[in-house]
């Protein structure tokens, strides 16, 4: 009796080991992704694939994996670690999580989605023309108001770890969108694209082509940047940030791009 019960103890803690070795998601992925497989990426490439029922549902499970962000076909940036169990559904707008694990992603995705809180942008989230009228002082004080937002829902969790580097990571994300906001500071969009399009289209051996293309470009200027607020925003864009993060370089596929 007793060496029954042994067994079974032993049974027991290694099925529960296992259990906390591994990181599984579950769930259905979005109607229209039309995805016949999905896979777990880091920075060196895949981690573990599976394929996508035709109903959309899908099983992902591995023991391969570090705490850290990763890369999920179709869902974008997802925190994982060993012993995490998620579900996730698609609302039709979003992904939400259930389970082990949920706290973290549901705010990950949340922050991001959120900066249409703060700045006016189309259902691509691309900024829209209002916000390339933003003055300077107004889109950083705006900039900063998002990240104290996402800093507010990553503390929900209590994982150190998570916290740090997805604060981190949603800095870069915004970096990146103050980096198009730096390129169309003061431009009409529909300007713009009227200049791409006698880029494209006109013909260049016309002897007044260089004179209707520097026209064109001149008549997307509608707002200039002073010199003070130029100098303000290439430090937050260039000055202001760690490009030696090792740990953030692996985690975070915003900042890679940002260095």
């Amino acid at each position: 009796m007793k060496l029954q019960l042994s067994l079974a103890l032993i049974l027991f803690w290694g099925t529960n080991l296992i259990a906390q070795n591994k990181a599984i998601l579950s769930g259905k992925l979005n109607p229209e992704s039309n995805l016949t497989e999905i896979s777990i990426r880091d920075i060196d490439g895949v981690v573990v694939a599976a394929p996508v029922k035709e109903d959309g549902s899908f099983m992902l499970s591995t023991d391969k994996l570090l705490k850290g962000f990763y890369e999920i076909s179709d869902m974008g940036t997802v925190y994982l670690k060993p012993g995490f169990s998620l579900v996730t559904s698609y609302d039709g707008k979003q992904y939400k999580f259930s389970g082990n694990g949920a706290v973290e992603n549901n705010a990950l995705i949340q922050a991001r989605a959120d900066l249409n809180k703060f700045f006016p942008l189309d259902e691509k989230n691309q900024p829209l023309q209002e916000t390339y009228y933003l003055d300077v002082p107004v889109f950083l004080e705006k900039m900063q108001s998002f990240y104290e937002h996402g800093e507010k829902l990553f503390s929900q969790s209590s994982d150190a770890f998570f916290k740090e580097f997805a604060l981190l990571d949603l800095k870069f994300v915004g970096r990146e969108m103050t980096w198009l906001y730096s390129l169309y500071y003061g431009k009409d969009l529909k300007k713009m694209e009227a200049f791409h399009d006698l880029i494209q289209n006109a013909d260049r051996e016309d002897p007044g082509f260089s004179k209707k293309l520097d026209s064109a470009y001149r008549a997307t200027n509608v707002k200039q940047i002073d010199s003070v607020s130029l100098k303000n925003l290439q430090a937050f864009l260039y000055e202001s940030w760690d490009k030696n993060n090792e740990v953030l370089f692996k985690n975070s596929s915003a900042y890679r791009r940002g260095i």
